[in-house]
């Protein structure tokens, strides 16, 4: 397959995500009949273990920066942002983080790398250059209850030097950020979901979660509609992605483990895609002829074709396959691996240390 069929989407605007040995230590190599079970499907998957606790990752040139919160996300230890040889996926550094870091996202026009701290309800801001904090941004918002809103998704508008972050609850707020200042410009409430995504040329961001995906104007910062989708029980729209050119979008529905088509002005389904158990995470390519999905429960990357609308290939990765990231070129892809929890799930590991797979078309 072409480096041209899959051309990999590099920013809109916006580059968003979304997921170790010791330092300099080489990675050990990848699972030979892993390997071998992708290549029957089209397609080379690399996986290499890197350390517990991995999130999101985004690669910039020769190195990809993974989100590690470690064996225990609620142990009170810090957190790692990791820096890996894009080659060989080896670790090359470690950047101690005091507070748990989840999301990841770059701004590559400004040179800044954010990470998200979901249990702290803080962001931090990195320069790229020298990896040194330069900022930590709290999050403020409680519900009715009194309990404060956390942030999940981070996304970024570099035609604008804004930072979204997104709140997991579907009451909770998206805090909008000025990038230049590292201060919060608004708070755009009650318009909450786990996912995140924006379409640059019609200045909207969309939210989406348990039954509902919303509209907002990035102009105003306003809420324009809020769609609901119950078409089936329990509908769980936990990403969402925009496909500009074709003005609709594309969510992943953990629930039935499905993509749902979604006309963004009219809420419509236009058509439900069958991927796998748990769809999690998906991405769109640069032209829109390709989307790639992970499917969590199966351990498995769907990659669905823009104009037809159905999957075109199944790629075997492994058991628990998390975020996605885009590659130095157009015929790779990165993914986040999780760790099984259970002894008995094929891919477990009693050193809970978890992988990151580069996937060659």
């Amino acid at each position: 397959m072409s480096a041209g069929k899959y051309g990999l989407r590099r920013n809109y605007g916006a580059f968003a995500i979304g997921a170790a040995a010791a330092l300099f230590v080489a990675a050990p190599a990848p699972s030979l009949v892993q390997q071998s079970a992708a290549q029957a499907h089209g397609a080379d998957v690399t996986n290499v273990v890197v350390e517990p606790g991995l999130f999101e990752l985004a690669q910039v040139g020769g190195k990809v920066y993974v989100t590690s919160a470690g064996a225990d996300r609620r142990d009170g230890k810090p957190g790692h942002v990791l820096v890996l040889d894009a080659g060989t996926l080896a670790v090359e550094q470690r950047i101690e983080s005091p507070e748990k870091p989840f999301a990841l996202v770059v701004n590559r026009t400004t040179g800044k790398l954010y990470v998200g701290h979901t249990m702290s309800r803080s962001v931090s801001v990195y320069d790229l250059a020298t990896l040194q904090r330069t900022g930590l941004i709290a999050l403020q918002g409680e519900n009715k209850e009194g309990k404060p809103f956390r942030g999940r998704q981070l996304l970024v508008d570099e035609g604008t030097d804004t930072l979204y972050v997104g709140s997991p609850a579907e009451d909770g707020p998206v805090w909008v950020i000025d990038g230049a200042t590292a201060t919060i410009r608004a708070r755009i409430d009650g318009v909450g979901g786990p996912g995140l995504a924006f379409d640059p040329e019609r200045q909207r961001l969309y939210t989406s979660g348990k039954g509902f995906f919303s509209v907002i104007d990035t102009g105003s910062n306003r809420l324009v509609r809020r769609h609901a989708v119950t078409d089936k029980q329990d509908r769980f729209l936990v990403n969402i992605e925009v496909d500009p050119a074709q003005q609709r979008l594309l969510a992943t529905e953990s629930k039935h483990g499905e993509v749902l088509v979604l006309d963004p002005d009219s809420g419509n389904i236009r058509k439900i895609i069958p991927t796998g158990k748990g769809a999690l995470a998906i991405r769109r390519n640069a032209d829109g002829s390709a989307f790639f999905v992970t499917n969590r429960g199966e351990g498995t990357l769907s990659i669905i074709d823009g104009a037809s609308l159905t999957v075109r290939q199944t790629v075997p990765v492994s058991s628990y396959p998390n975020s996605i990231a885009y590659g130095a070129d157009a015929s790779k892809i990165l993914i986040s691996i999780k760790q099984p929890r259970d002894a008995s799930v094929a891919g477990y590991r009693e050193d809970r240390k978890e992988s990151v797979a580069r996937i060659r078309f």
